[in-house]
């Protein structure tokens, strides 16, 4: 998924930088133009020794409404880059948020996992205290019932008698009565 949101990113990336230089590029074509336009107007004038005043109504005209055209080109192409450009950057912005959204549910996911692997660890420590416990305590019951013993010694108040006893109840089968719940 991080991949993705990579490649996804670095591809509009590389779609901004190639927008902005289409962008430049035409920048440059148009003020070569400008300049072809005024180089034109110099070579007229020095030709014909006349002026950009000196010219008819009719030429004095059209070169406003070619310079005009112009203008209003390099506005129009100027305005669809940047239009794109920042569909672009809202793009790059919304794919850079969900790449962070996704970062933080992994964090917590992480946390959560981390929590999890702990519980289990301490269930476990757990666990294996109480099997450890149970041996021993069995391991001693063992020892006592081969060897003869006084009848005195066999108290049900020792700690080992009383978790023995407790361990015979909860470990016997319960049954329940179905008769009894209908």
């Amino acid at each position: 998924m991080e991949a993705e949101l990579r490649s996804t990113s670095d591809q509009l990336t590389d779609e901004v930088a190639s927008l902005e230089m289409s962008l430049a590029a035409a920048e440059r074509e148009v003020q070569q133009r400008d300049q072809l336009l005024k180089a034109a107007q110099d070579c007229m004038s020095q030709q014909y020794d006349a002026s950009l005043e000196g010219l008819t109504t009719l030429q004095h005209k059209a070169m406003e409404e070619i310079g005009e055209q112009q203008a209003v080109a390099l506005e129009t192409v100027a305005q669809t880059y940047q239009d794109e450009i920042e569909r672009l950057k809202e793009l790059y912005d919304l794919v850079d948020d969900e790449a962070r959204e996704n970062a933080m549910r992994f964090a917590m996911l992480r946390q959560v996992l981390g929590k999890i692997d702990q519980d289990v660890k301490q269930a476990t420590t757990v666990t294996e205290r109480k099997t450890t416990n149970l041996r021993s305590a069995r391991g001693t019951q063992r020892k006592t019932e081969g060897s003869p013993s006084r009848l005195g010694s066999l108290s049900t108040n020792t700690p080992v008698a009383k978790t023995l006893e407790f361990e015979k109840e909860n470990s016997m089968p319960r049954s329940v009565s179905r008769t009894e719940e209908y």
